[in-house]
């Protein structure tokens, strides 16, 4: 079972960007995320193309997202995802015009640094390789550039 995300910028003709795994049928309520990290500037529509097990399909409603001009790297915003999130975590520069070198740490609320890498963040998501074993609860992703620091609460399951 998955779910593909599809893209248009007319509202009429879809392509499918990128698909998340489901996890199937659950007594659960269930999240899932995806960064279109090449989403054009100004309106484009969205739907979700539900795929089950057993082969069946649905359409999601569509629903439509704008997004502003290019960023260029000096302004572009780190973004890490899922959150919450369970073993993996990901984290990408959407809007930067290349990739550059960061130093990405996350951080207990109490401040202290239970991981720390330099990486190079670009449009593309990144996954952050040999997390450590975490607690569940609230941690804060700080993320260095050379044009300054960003910290984002994440949740870890």
């Amino acid at each position: 079972a998955r779910f593909d995300i599809e893209r248009s910028a007319d509202g009429q003709v879809y392509t499918q960007v990128g698909s998340v795994a489901a996890a199937g049928t659950s007594p659960t309520a269930r999240s899932y995320q995806y960064l279109d990290a090449a989403a054009p500037a100004g309106p484009s529509y969205y739907r979700l193309h539900q795929v089950d097990q057993d082969g069946t399909s649905a359409y999601s409603p569509v629903v439509v997202v704008s997004r502003a001009g290019s960023l260029g790297t000096a302004a572009a915003k780190p973004l890490a995802f899922p959150s919450p999130f369970t073993d993996a975590l990901q984290v990408a520069l959407p809007g930067a015009d290349a990739p550059q070198p960061a130093t990405v740490a996350l951080l207990t609320l109490d401040g202290r640094t239970v991981y720390s890498r330099a990486v190079q963040l670009g449009a593309t998501p990144q996954a952050l390789a040999d997390l450590p074993a975490l607690a569940p609860g609230l941690y804060v992703l700080r993320t260095t550039t050379a044009t300054g620091a960003t910290s984002q609460r994440i949740s870890r399951n």
